[in-house]
């Protein structure tokens, strides 16, 4: 009996009701069964492959028949090529499993063109057998998901032409692999997600026996939910048809950022018009979006240049002037045909924009002026991806910075730069890596603390090149390095600079692209605090199939990311919540500094006008994690720490098995290693959320003080003073207390730990610099404006006209144990710090809302955060010392 081809659609009562059955414990999906092909139980594999979709117009699957075979024997007999085409013998199941399921295949194999048949689990892994069939492997290249590779011996070949079988099966939380009966391998796997399975010839002649699907329950949703940082919005999406109008394309591909100086956002990408080649019918395009990425604007076509290729377009903002430059590569597609010419085939254009990108200037082929002040054997492919940025050091500040892909008499691809000293009036060639033939493609720059500029690009080795081109990017190189603590799947990846070093803290520069080695997926943004040495913070922004992206910085402090997402058809956008860190209570969490390059940064981006017209925007001290539920920030003076339940935003109930609240004392008036083992010994025994430490600075009679000095004579500890405490710290389990946690002075409003919880922090410090009573206003102004949970005030005792508009007092005021007193304030938890212990600050009250009140001498001046719940017992740090 023949069996026609699933091509055609032709589905039969009988065969449908062979494909699903249902038994007491578990569904199943028959693919072949008895040697017959269930058609309804098919799927074309469209979305699997995003890649090549299946598109039935496409000239490509005119080619191919899917599934095609005819029955003898009691086999399905699936040849290469069945009626005159080839013979795509993916047997894409129509159906997920969830919860126990096992996906079974028994069939025999004697040709094979060396691909061989598999059992592949969607964005996980794929169960294939090795050359000469002595071995079943666990491939998990190009994975989202991988499971862990495995080599495992078979025993029985299976190119024998005997029927062979080749099974995965889950159970609970274990997924386990099978050929012949005889258990190969398991691995723990999540037992709640939907696992999309099927069987692959893949260029061999394959005998089916039976192909059979059992789950638990059955799924229509075939692929997988990937998790992400943040919503991701696709702003580019190909349709996989040909197109030549504007807002549609085949395909979508190489984003590239910009943020105007108005903090427009600039989206570009190549909009691939008639197919997804990486040279063809393409048109640079742009997005705008004038809130932050919320919403966008049409698609604005930059350059199209009829059936030549335009690629990479790469942004620059000139800060000083306003406008931005935009540099592309144009490809002549016949004269490539004819040989790898680059001085011949491809031309650099220029064009730009001084209304905000709304429009855009003709582009003019500044390709000649280029080329002429090239050295002997090098020219310029194409540039990007990703933008350009302008230096702001030393002598070069000011420079345009365009990444260009040059070749010399020794690699095709290398990094190198093309730069502009008089804000686009003319463009120069720069510095290039001249690394003996090592290649270093599609790297993008960012400028060191030296001035240098360097490059991060691509390599075929796993891991990213970096190289460093000296003197503002125009001096040659022959220095390259790879970054083994950078994965590279060969894709491209982009940097940026996020802040400088600053008061002692270090600078920060940002890196996206995939996060294995083995695929482009998992998208992945590191961090460096020592201009590229290392990247010892990561956060995964997408879980999914991640291509070539872009990074950015908005004027709030937020990280903007533009990838190609899911495939190499679409593009899309995320704005990473708060700064670039871990979220609370990750193991491995590390905070940065926030950005320091552009002034109109505020050190709470949600209260940007508030902090901004008050004049509160200060830097912050860095934090280190020393467990996975304690973090700590500040300096050793003036430790308060309890256990914390949630995060303070969370009004949920303290849970009954909630340890007893303990405060420590942290705070030292010398440098004493006694001290500081016994509160280690102390912070051990807890299982703290949250530690919270303080060091105020400011201005005294024109003189920089601390609260130590305040209290005994000297104004800081130096590093010697403190070398056995950090000796100390280094020695214990919080291995993450470093030099650059205890770092003076630390200034007023350095806490960005509370940033975590949407708390802006308002703060009094001493100097005519801060005004009392403005501060309380702009707080609580923040706090109605962006609906925050926590407020954190600190003032002085006695100054009562600093608390006016935030509270009431209380008639009755009450008095707990320890002699402090009750706040609360309508809506919001707020810390009140008194640096005064002689006075008391009357109880006060006003709607709803937890308080936590602290009272301290200043020379222990403390912070202390309390989460557990909608009542909050209050507890105080009592005096220990009295101002001198």
């Amino acid at each position: 009996m023949t069996v026609r081809p699933v091509t055609r659609f032709l589905l039969v009562a009988t065969t449908a009701l062979l494909g699903l059955s249902t038994c007491l414990d578990a569904a199943e999906l028959h693919v072949v069964r008895d040697g017959r092909l269930v058609h309804s139980s098919l799927v074309w594999p469209e979305g699997i492959t995003p890649e090549r979709p299946y598109i039935p117009g496409d000239p490509f699957w005119g080619q191919w028949v899917h599934c095609g075979g005819t029955t003898r024997d009691g086999l399905y007999d699936v040849p290469l090529v069945f009626g005159g085409r080839n013979n795509h013998s993916r047997f894409s199941t129509a159906k997920s499993a969830l919860g126990d399921c096992e996906f079974k295949v028994v069939f025999s194999c004697s040709v094979h063109l060396n691909r061989f048949p598999n059992i592949t689990i969607t964005d996980r892994g794929q169960l294939r057998f090795s050359g000469n069939g002595s071995q079943v492997w666990m491939s998990v290249s190009k994975r989202s998901l991988p499971l862990k590779p495995f080599a495992a011996d078979c025993g029985n070949n299976p190119f024998d032409g005997k029927l062979h079988s080749l099974a995965v099966k889950r159970t609970g939380d274990t997924i386990s692999f099978f050929y012949d009966g005889k258990k190969l391998n398991e691995q723990p796997i999540d037992p709640d997600v939907n696992l999309h399975l099927w069987f692959d010839g893949l260029k061999s002649a394959t005998k089916i026996a039976s192909i059979k699907l059992s789950a638990k329950r059955f799924s229509d949703k075939l692929t997988t939910n990937f998790k992400s940082a943040a919503p991701i919005e696709v702003i580019f999406d190909g349709s996989g048809k040909p197109s030549r109008k504007s807002g549609s394309a085949a395909a979508y591909r190489i984003p590239s950022l910009a943020v105007s100086r108005k903090g427009t956002i600039l989206a570009f990408a190549e909009a691939r018009r008639q197919n997804g080649r990486d040279i063809g019918n393409i048109d640079a395009v742009l997005r705008r979006s004038e809130d932050h990425g919320k919403t966008w604007g049409p698609e604005i076509v930059v350059m199209d240049d009829g059936e030549h290729s335009v690629n990479n377009p790469s942004p620059i903002v000139d800060p000083d002037t306003g406008r931005i430059w935009l540099f592309l590569g144009r490809i002549d597609i016949a004269t490539l045909a004819q040989g790898w010419n680059p001085r011949r085939f491809v031309r650099q254009f220029v064009t730009f924009s001084d209304d905000d990108g709304r429009t855009w200037s003709r582009p003019v082929d500044a390709s000649k002026t280029i080329r002429e002040q090239l050295k002997p054997g090098r020219e310029v492919i194409l540039p990007g991806p990703g933008g350009g940025f302008v230096t702001e050091r030393g002598k070069t500040a000011g420079r345009l910075i365009v990444p260009m892909n040059y070749t010399t008499g020794a690699a095709h691809w290398v990094a190198g730069v093309i730069y502009s000293d008089d804000h686009g009036v003319t463009w120069k060639p720069g510095g290039v890596l001249l690394s003996g033939g090592a290649a270093l493609g599609e790297a993008k720059g960012v400028e060191l603390a030296d001035g240098s500029i360097l490059f991060n690009g691509r390599t075929s080795t796993k891991q990213r090149g970096l190289t460093v081109i000296p003197n503002g990017g125009t001096t040659d190189t022959t220095r390259f390095r790879y970054a083994k603590d950078l994965p590279d799947p060969s894709c491209q990846g982009a940097v940026v600079r996020y802040s400088w070093p600053q008061d002692g803290r270090p600078g920060v520069i940002l890196y996206s692209g995939p996060g294995l080695a083995t695929g482009r997926v998992q998208g992945t943004l590191w961090a460096s605090y020592d201009d590229g040495k290392t990247w010892p913070w990561k956060r995964q922004y997408y879980q999914g199939p991640s291509g070539y992206s872009d990074v950015g910085v908005l004027p709030d402090g937020r990280v903007i990311v533009l990838f190609e997402k899911d495939g190499k058809s679409r593009v899309g956008f995320t704005v990473l919540p708060g700064h670039p860190r871990r979220s609370h209570g990750d193991r491995d969490r590390v905070d940065v500094a926030r950005p320091v390059t552009n002034a109109t940064r505020p050190c709470f981006p949600h209260n940007q006008k508030h902090l901004s017209a008050m004049n509160l925007i200060t830097p912050r001290s860095p934090v280190r994690p020393i467990s996975r539920r304690a973090f700590v920030t500040g300096s050793l003076v003036g430790l308060g720490a309890v256990p914390l339940g949630r995060p303070l935003h969370a009004a949920e109930e303290r849970p009954a098995n909630r340890p007893t609240k303990k405060l420590i004392g942290w705070g030292t008036d010398v440098a004493y290693p006694a001290k500081v083992q016994n509160t280690i010994r102390q912070v051990e025994e807890l299982p703290l959320d949250g530690i919270v430490l303080s060091n105020f600075s400011g201005k005294k009679s024109g003189k920089d003080f601390t609260f130590d000095w305040e209290c005994f004579g000297r104004q800081k500890f130096d590093r010697q003073d403190l070398a056995p405490m950090i000796q100390i710290l280094a020695n214990t389990k919080f291995k993450r207390f470093t030099d650059n946690f205890l770092r003076f002075p630390v200034q007023p409003g350095d806490f960005d730990w509370f940033d975590d919880f949407r708390a802006p922090l308002t703060t009094h410090a001493c100097g005519p610099k801060w005004p009392g009573k403005l501060v309380p206003r702009a707080g609580s102004s923040m706090s109605r404006t962006t609906r925050t949970s926590v407020r954190l005030q600190q003032t002085e005792a006695g100054r009562d006209e600093e608390l006016r508009g935030i509270r009431q007092p209380d008639p009755a005021p009450r008095t707990s144990d320890d002699g402090s007193h009750p706040v609360t304030l309508s809506g919001h938890r707020v810390v009140v710090s008194l640096a005064t212990a002689s006075e008391r600050t009357p109880g006060c009250r006003s709607e709803t809302g937890p308080v936590v009140l602290l009272r301290a001498a200043s020379s222990v001046h403390r912070w202390l955060i309390e989460a557990a719940g909608p009542r909050v017992r209050i507890l105080t740090a009592r005096n220990r010392h009295t101002d001198t």
